[in-house]
């Protein structure tokens, strides 16, 4: 980044004064605790962020005044390299890696800018369990990105994204994760839907507020689960067993590319505790080997009272990567194992 921000400075040798100073001894000032120009001294809280961004800084104390930014370094900020997949920051972890391998996943680059803040959906998925949505937030503006210090700091928060549907609000549930980078951020939404939704319909995207920045971020990304339901195999292995006062039916399982979707049924006493203990402590294939700890989701599809008992139906989404379809997964509590057979 640094290369990049000074032969744009040199190109504009001519129109800049910023020039009279040679650019190694600009870096050499702006680090420079006894440096007496008072642009220098405006950064002085921000001198121990990490090097990556010292150059920004220096800049950003030479030509920033009452937020405004020359053109030279706008543009030489915009050149920074831009992430092409959301979704390779993330693979495994989020469950990912499966889609990204079997092309699964759709490669969408849409761009919205507003109050020079770019967001940018690069990735989206959509199965039986779960959308996933990948995107950027960056920016030409330094005193947005770097006003925090702390690397470990988002600088551009999405405050609200709303999910639409030909105008209808989605009903959904959402997870997310974001990494700094140089000059904005990288994130990943897990939108939980409530509700069956089309094979494939356009999904609209509305964003109004970033940190502190009002504005306009608007799209509309297609998305099919056309592929993703042709690699999705559904079982109904009806493996019943009690934990504590509850009775647990595991009726159906659908192993989908990145999840596995598990539809419970649980019966207990009129006013028993409803969460008792009646999801497993972990999940593991027949292989021992994959374990599902990651990204999930649970809610109640139903509930009724029968008599003296309580009936209700539960869908658990749990990110996960099956490479084969397993023979059977091994439901483990602390003091039992289940095995669910998909024969």
């Amino acid at each position: 980044m640094d290369e990049i921000i000074r032969q744009e400075i040199y190109k504009e040798a001519d129109r800049y004064p910023v020039q009279a100073v040679p650019w190694d001894k600009i870096r050499e000032r702006a680090l420079d605790n006894t440096a007496a120009d008072t642009n220098f001294q405006r950064n002085a809280a921000i001198r121990k962020i990490c090097c990556s961004f010292a150059a920004v800084v220096v800049i950003g104390g030479l030509v920033i005044l009452s937020g405004f930014i020359s053109p030279v370094i706008a543009r030489a900020l915009e050149q920074i390299p831009v992430v092409k997949s959301v979704f390779d920051f993330y693979g495994e972890k989020w469950g990912l890696q499966n889609a990204i391998n079997e092309k699964f996943s759709t490669t969408v680059k849409k761009t919205a800018t507003d109050k020079n803040i770019s967001v940018t959906i690069t990735d989206v998925l959509y199965d039986q369990g779960r959308i996933v949505i990948g995107y950027t937030v960056t920016t030409s503006r330094p005193d947005l990105y770097l006003k925090d210090t702390l690397p470990y700091a988002i600088p551009l928060p999405i405050a609200e994204m709303h999910f639409f549907i030909n105008g209808e609000a989605i009903r959904d549930t959402r997870q997310g994760t974001a990494e700094r980078i140089d000059n904005g951020n990288v994130e990943v939404w897990n939108i939980y839907h409530q509700g069956e939704l089309p094979e494939s319909f356009n999904l609209q995207i509305e964003i109004r507020q970033i940190g502190d920045q009002y504005g306009e971020w608007l799209f509309t990304v297609p998305v099919s689960r056309q592929y993703t339901d042709e690699a999705t195999r559904t079982f109904l292995p009806m493996k019943t067993w009690m934990i504590g006062q509850t009775t647990v039916t595991v009726k159906q399982v659908q192993i989908c590319p990145t999840d596995i979707v598990i539809y419970y049924q649980t019966i207990q006493p009129v006013g028993a505790q409803f969460w008792d203990s009646y999801f497993p402590d972990r999940i593991v294939d027949d292989t021992g080997h994959n374990s599902y700890f990651g990204p999930g989701f649970s809610s109640v599809v139903s509930e009724q009272i029968e008599g003296n008992t309580e009936i209700r139906e539960i869908r658990v989404v749990l990110a996960a990567s099956l490479k084969n379809i397993p023979e059977y997964l091994i439901f483990a509590y602390p003091d039992q194992e289940m095995k669910v057979f998909f024969n």
